[in-house]
């Protein structure tokens, strides 16, 4: 830990008689001095009418002692030490900052405190990875472990903070931020390198109840392998990753799953659940689409490609709607002896095959075109 800034932590003795004397060290500087019983000198006010810069040096009975400094009769920098001559404070009214100092039992910092009127840009970049996060800040907290390098600091604004906890080494090991945005109470995110090399980092959103709304899960590329958030109707949303790019999405209400699908490597989704009620459009790939209860809504743009939709429910109360967002003629008919096929335009046309279904099954309500 760093040793502390001292100031002599006794007046200084001086030739001078006990009483106030001015003394004039130049044509154009006066030092106005006061001296105790005990011979020591525990005031001296400094002023160079030339400059207009004035110093004070006053030492108190407690024990403790000031040291500040104008410049044309506007106050400046203000520091106080404690009863050992460490300092314990400083403020500067002129570019408006202050920042205070704590002790161990030993005498070393443990922490020092910073603000400012101004706002300022930290941290400093990440040595090992070059990567600087952007967070601008008003107050700043470092708080030191048993060698010179900080433990770690704290960064705060009006919108959050940031920690940033340091190796023994002195690199960047941590960071974790939280800050206020919209109806979001709070954000924190969190990374870590170790031995040099980027390790997987999450991202947080928390409600104003407190309540997690938002995790992402990243690996050392960056890249985002988890995600876990709750919509705007209240459902539960999770995707997972998988190494090769393919990755699972499941959308659950009440407990129950409303939507599970798996987007594959070329972008195509492969739907294996989907529950009373919820609603998926069809990518530009080839996608296939499973319903489990009926009640479920199929929407297809121009371009959806070619899609299979299974144990399509028609008709009655519970069935599955297609909705068809397309100016081009549709036309309908059987395939393949147990199939039915919607075929979408006469050219460059998309299809959709509903496996099982007889094309006499069909009923009014079960496809819609806007």
């Amino acid at each position: 830990m760093p040793a502390p800034i001292v100031n002599s932590p006794t007046p200084p003795q001086s030739s001078l008689p006990p009483g106030e004397h001015v003394i004039q060290d130049d044509a154009s500087i006066f030092s106005t001095v006061k001296i105790d019983d005990e011979g020591r000198e525990i005031y001296r006010r400094t002023l160079d009418f030339n400059l207009g810069f004035e110093t004070i040096l006053q030492y108190y009975p407690d024990g403790t002692s000031s040291y500040s400094t104008s410049f044309d009769g506007q106050f400046g920098i203000n520091n106080l030490y404690n009863e050992q001559g460490w300092i314990v404070s400083q403020e500067d009214t002129l570019i408006g900052f202050r920042k205070t100092w704590s002790y161990d039992a030993l005498g070393f910092i443990s922490q020092t405190s910073y603000s400012t009127t101004d706002i300022a840009t930290g941290p400093q970049i990440e040595r090992e990875t070059e990567r600087t996060p952007e967070f601008f800040y008003t107050t700043k907290d470092v708080y030191y472990g048993p060698t010179e390098s900080p433990s770690f600091t704290v960064l705060g604004s009006e919108f959050g903070t940031l920690r940033i906890s340091y190796d023994a080494s002195g690199l960047v090991s941590n960071l974790a931020q939280t800050y206020v945005f919209g109806n979001t109470s709070k954000i924190v995110d969190q990374w870590n390198d170790a031995e040099g090399a980027r390790i997987p980092h999450r991202h947080l959103e928390y409600n104003r109840d407190g309540k997690i709304v938002l995790e992402e899960r990243f690996d050392a590329g960056d890249n985002l392998t988890y995600q876990t958030k709750t919509l705007d109707d209240g459902a539960h949303y999770a995707m997972s990753m998988a190494p090769d790019g393919q990755h699972i999405q499941i959308t659950e209400t009440d407990g129950s799953i409303r939507i599970q699908e798996t987007v594959r490597n070329d972008g195509s989704l492969f739907v294996t659940k989907l529950g009373n009620g919820a609603s998926v459009e069809s990518t530009s790939h080839d996608d296939v689409f499973t319903s489990t209860e009926g009640g479920a809504t199929f929407v297809f743009k121009d371009g959806f490609g070619d899609d299979v939709i299974r144990n399509f429910h028609t008709g009655g109360a519970n069935h599955d709607t297609i909705v068809l967002d397309t100016d081009r003629e549709v036309n309908s008919w059987y395939y393949n002896g147990n199939d039915s096929i919607i075929i979408v335009g006469n050219v460059d046309y998309d299809t959709i095959i509903l496996k099982g279904v007889n094309i006499e099954q069909l009923h009014q309500g079960d496809i819609l075109i806007v």
